[in-house]
């Protein structure tokens, strides 16, 4: 152990609950002594992994004496009344993006946890990881001169992993708008300085049997002048992996099998069991490798292709590190992740540091209230086919 223990409690051990147990477990000055969540399959396996207390309410966890810290990491729109319980009762806090689905809950969320004193972490892990960290720092040297823009292009799977029915549906946070969009804004807000400006967007709503967003495309203007083009699509056709990787990353038989696996599914109540079953205990594959994974390798599947262009290079998110293209040729620059760590280590690590140490906060509240105002700037100007102004916006924070 380095430093002081803090106890965390999970609240939620679904597919990303499942994942950041993973990271809770291995911090070396975390210990994990809770969990809440709804369905016991979940809270027996947990039981008997960690062998702590288990609750089927998020109200009796935030009680616990035996938890300092909470993981919220319940469907989206809850996290406004997780997260008062838990500054109510003066647990610290991270939070799953989403923040919330409303900037209302937003500020409501902050607010909360202002007046009871309490830290409150929302866990964008794009802009934890560490070639995102380092374009920003290469950008804040200047080191290939003045940033011009930013691209994006995400290809995956994620509207047929299995589902329950809330979760496509729009208007309770469902789709790729509230659950893969943030990772890309996020991060483009982290490199460009964090004051977007205005969002000019579209979103398509391609298969009648999945009636939410799917995919977007969006142009984003900061006030430092440098703008943003970023897109995403979740159908499982194309695997952008390809484009980050350079080769293809299948077998011809893997594209669309998410979707195939899926027809397994005769009913909504079948999908929603396979739903759960991707959570902390479950059978589907998809648990067991993201809870082994423990955090995201260095190229996000949610960023797709990533490219930072500046005055002199164009800056390419790579399996190991920032390749600088420029006039003297190509060179790999290596991320130095602060304490060696990145994904939802990184997200923890912010957390304890500001307990802690009192280390000021990236991704505190507001912050994450300005990604969620791009994000939902994205489906209004979808809707209205108009430029969409940006009020709630805050810089980046550099801790360098």
């Amino acid at each position: 152990m380095d430093g002081p223990e803090l106890r965390f409690g999970v609240i939620g051990l679904g597919r990303a609950g499942s994942g950041m147990l993973s990271a809770l477990a291995k911090h070396p000055d975390i210990r994990v002594t809770a969990a809440a969540d709804l369905h016991k399959q979940h809270r027996d396996r947990f039981e008997a992994d960690f062998g702590g207390e288990t609750f089927s309410d998020a109200e009796d966890l935030c009680r616990s004496a035996n938890v300092d810290a909470v993981y919220i990491a319940t469907p989206h729109g809850m996290h406004v009344e997780h997260l008062q319980l838990a500054a109510a009762n003066g647990k610290h806090a991270i939070v799953e993006k989403p923040m919330a689905l409303t900037l209302a809950d937003c500020e409501a969320m902050t607010v909360a946890a202002e007046q009871a004193g309490v830290v409150l972490v929302v866990g964008h892990t794009a802009s934890f990881n560490p070639i995102v960290q380092k374009m920003r720092g290469l950008v804040v040297d200047e080191e290939f001169g003045r940033l011009g823009f930013i691209t994006a292009s995400a290809y995956t799977d994620f509207l047929y992993r299995p589902r329950r029915p809330e979760e496509l549906v729009t208007a309770l946070g469902g789709g790729i708008m509230y659950n893969q969009v943030p990772h890309q804004v996020d991060a483009a807000r982290f490199i460009a300085g964090g004051m977007a400006r205005s969002v000019r967007a579209a979103a398509f709503d391609l298969d009648h049997e999945r009636h939410t967003e799917g995919s977007y495309t969006a142009f984003l203007d900061f006030d430092n002048g440098a703008v943003a083009t970023l897109s995403y699509s979740g159908y499982d056709h194309f695997d952008s992996s390809e484009l980050a990787s350079g080769s293809a990353s299948k077998e011809a038989a893997g594209y669309g099998k998410t979707r195939r696996a899926l027809r397994a599914a005769r009913s909504s109540e079948e999908e929603v069991s396979m739903r759960i079953n991707t959570g902390y205990g479950g059978e589907q594959p998809v648990a067991r490798a993201r809870a082994a994974q423990g955090t995201p390798s260095l190229l996000q599947g949610e960023l797709g292709s990533f490219l930072v262009t500046c005055e002199g290079a164009d800056l390419r998110m790579l399996p190991d590190g920032v390749g600088a293209y420029t006039t003297d040729g190509f060179r790999l620059i290596d991320p130095d992740p602060w304490r060696g760590v990145q994904g939802r280590g990184a997200v923890i690590d912010e957390l304890y540091f500001a307990v802690t140490q009192g280390r000021p906060l990236v991704h505190h509240g507001r912050w994450a209230k300005a990604t969620m105002e791009v994000c939902l700037a994205m489906l209004e100007s979808s809707q209205t086919r108009r430029e969409v102004m940006l009020q709630h916006q805050t810089p980046t924070v550099d801790q360098r």
